[in-house]
């Protein structure tokens, strides 16, 4: 039987695709990491600080980060910022105010807008007073967000990443008092 080299141009396409993207999906995670601690193990936290809003208390924040850091180009940067919820929350309200603080730093299209909140609200579970959401940056890949000490989902788009972690980190922060506490070293 003869096959065609189209045919067989297309199955090597198709096989460098495959192991492509397998590669792909194992480098933007922690790939193999069991738990939080396994993943957070190159890093070192902050201080932890206290955010709060309308006078309630809503998280306590730190950021993981290697000694290399620079906040002027977080983006860039391997790292962490953990949140420790104080009180109880809907994962969906917790969605929505990431896009609020987002649109601070960036005019998003409705399109876009609507892209990146359906996103996380697959990801963002509710959350009750103590736990933990950690979202990691993974440089020019995307983010990871674990609850707790197990991985809940991802986002693998850089820009998101950049201004999602811009929540905290930007200039163009709602809260560049807190900002400033993260960024001391």
């Amino acid at each position: 039987m003869k096959i065609s080299k189209l045919v067989v141009n297309k199955f090597l396409f198709f096989i460098s695709q495959f192991f492509l993207m397998s590669f792909f999906c194992i480098s933007v995670s922690n790939a193999g990491k069991e738990n939080i601690e396994e993943a957070l193990v190159s890093y070192q936290p902050s201080n932890s600080y206290r955010f709060t809003k309308w006078g309630f208390d809503i998280y306590d924040t730190k950021i993981w980060r290697q000694l290399n850091f620079d906040p002027g180009a977080y983006q860039n940067h391997p790292f962490a910022i953990e949140l420790t919820y104080l009180r109880s929350l809907k994962g969906a309200s917790i969605a929505e105010q990431s896009i609020k603080e987002i649109q601070n730093q960036i005019d998003l299209s409705t399109q876009q807008e609507k892209n990146w909140l359906n996103l996380i609200l697959n990801i963002f579970p509710d959350v009750s007073k103590g736990d933990r959401i950690t979202g990691f940056n993974i440089p020019n890949k995307g983010t990871e967000f674990w609850l707790n000490e197990h991985k809940i989902g991802e986002v693998l788009d850089p820009i998101f990443s950049k201004y999602f972690f811009g929540i905290w980190l930007s200039l163009e922060t709602s809260d560049p008092d807190l900002r400033k506490k993260l960024i001391q070293q």
